[in-house]
């Protein structure tokens, strides 16, 4: 069961993030393509910088930065 916990900016592509209580982690989908992928595997995290480094991390992305 996910639940919408915000939105995020990584290498100027825009994330959904959600909470799924049923595997205790964080996911992260891609708005443009679709693609979802899980972020944090155990517990969650609520700091920017935190998920920005999950995110870029779990994409491949060149940086976690905003833009």
């Amino acid at each position: 069961m996910k639940i919408a916990k915000g939105n995020a900016t990584v290498a100027g592509i825009n994330f959904a993030i959600y909470a799924d209580i049923t595997l205790r982690g964080m996911i992260a989908v891609n708005e443009a393509t679709g693609e979802e992928k899980i972020i944090i595997r155990s517990g969650y995290a609520t700091k920017d910088l935190t998920i920005r480094k999950a995110v870029a991390n779990a994409f491949s992305l060149p940086t976690f930065r905003n833009n």
